[in-house]
Formats: C-alpha cells, sequence, structure tokens
C-alpha cells in the first residue's frame, strides 16, 4: 500500500511540475479495456470508412486542375510553369490506378469474406467430401 501511495505522489509532483499527466498502464493494458485505480480505461476501436472515397475525391480535385492547367496554358508556358498541367495529367492517371486498384481489393476482400462465412456456416461431416 505505501509503495502504492509513493507513485502517486511521485506522479502528482510530475504533473505539478511538467504539467503532463504521468504515464498510467501501458498501452497493451489501455488497449484490453484493463482496469487500473479503479477506473475503466479507454479502449480506442479504429473507424470504418470507405478507402474508394477519399481516392476518387483526389482524382477528380487533379482531373478539375488538368482541365483548368489546359485553359491556362499558355500563360503558364511563358511564365516557365507549363509542367504544371502535365503534373495534374499525371495525378489524374495515377489516381484512376488507384481507384481501381483500390475496388479490386475491395472485391476480392469481400470475396474472400463470403467464402469464409459459407465455409463457417456449412460445416461438413465426415462423410462428406
Amino acid at each position: 500500500m505505501a509503495k502504492r501511495n509513493r507513485k502517486r505522489a511521485a506522479g502528482a509532483e510530475g504533473t505539478a511540475l511538467t504539467g503532463r499527466h504521468p504515464p498510467q498502464g501501458s498501452l497493451t493494458n489501455m488497449a484490453e479495456g484493463a482496469e487500473r485505480d479503479g477506473e475503466l480505461s479507454v479502449v480506442f476501436v479504429p473507424v470504418q470508412f470507405s478507402e474508394s472515397t477519399p481516392i476518387a475525391v483526389g482524382t477528380a480535385v487533379w482531373a478539375l486542375l488538368f482541365v483548368i492547367g489546359l485553359f491556362l496554358r499558355p500563360i503558364l508556358a511563358d511564365n516557365g510553369r507549363e509542367w504544371w498541367v502535365w503534373s495534374a495529367a499525371a495525378g489524374t492517371v495515377l489516381g484512376v490506378f488507384g481507384y481501381l486498384y483500390i475496388r479490386r481489393r475491395q472485391a476480392r476482400l469481400l470475396a474472400r469474406a463470403q467464402r469464409a462465412n459459407e465455409v463457417v456456416a456449412e460445416p461438413r461431416t465426415p462423410d462428406q467430401s
């Protein structure tokens, strides 16, 4: 008990001196939701989001910049910045490839998950081959 009180006192001094909270528990304990000092720690859960949406938006922005660059190409060429147009074109092309790759990956992961669910849903008996 005395050891625990010394830790709390040392932690309180550290907070007053540094303005920071002392470390409490390890990341693995926090991730598992371990209880410490009578309080339940927070469990962080990753956010689920569509991976293709940011890629589609970024590709659309690059495509818009490419179209704007085509209209401004003479002005950009006079200032030595014609490469801006081709950078936007490269961004558009790479974005399309990235979008197609992610869509293909999502389809494969979905198919794999469906196959795994079918196997679990219908277990085979020894007489079935």
